[in-house]
């Protein structure tokens, strides 16, 4: 969601006359998903991200959560939660829920958003545990464009924690000295 949203700052600075560079971190280029994502595959990217906030582990399988009600199918995601020890004492379920109408709400954003017209550089800092790594995340094909693109340790949730801060920091420093 990050990278949208600095990729639609950029488009309005740029429209506003402001001279811009574009920094995206192991962020795919805006493009438009017409079919809506099925709730059970919400539901198991929920779960997921409850695993890497509270530090955990948290694989679900779609097909757990076909056919259940959204409601159903998300009190057993937070159930399963609690059963791990994953949630920690005091933290109310509804903050949970909460929590997961911000992620669905990002996620129809992030899904409809198509993009505005950018033709300043970018450059995009790619993880290496992205699968997807050795590419350049559809920025090139979105702006018709070559793109700068630098590598740096970690995955996309992972960037930017110990130990690949650090890594980040010094390459991000490095790629700024050359800046005209």
């Amino acid at each position: 969601m990050g990278g949208r949203v600095a990729f639609e700052m950029a488009c309005q600075l740029e429209q506003a006359g402001q001279q811009v560079h574009l920094i995206v971190f192991d962020t795919d280029a805006p493009h438009k998903l017409e079919e809506p994502m099925p709730e059970a595959n919400q539901v198991t990217a929920f779960a997921g991200l409850l695993g890497l906030l509270f530090g955990q582990p948290f694989e679900t399988n779609p097909k757990e959560f076909e056919g259940m009600r959204l409601e159903t199918a998300l009190e057993s995601v937070i159930d399963r939660a609690h059963e791990m020890g994953m949630i920690p004492q005091g933290f109310e379920r509804s903050r949970l829920h909460s929590f997961y109408r911000v992620f669905h709400a990002n996620m129809l954003a992030h899904r409809a958003y198509e993009g505005s017209t950018y033709g300043g550089p970018i450059t995009l800092f790619r993880a290496n545990d992205n699968p997807r790594a050795e590419e350049a995340l559809g920025w090139q094909e979105f702006l018709g464009r070559k793109i700068t693109q630098e590598t740096v340790p970690g995955s996309h949730h992972t960037i930017f924690d110990k130990p690949h801060l650090a890594d980040l920091a010094t390459c991000l420093n490095s790629w700024l000295a050359h800046l005209p």
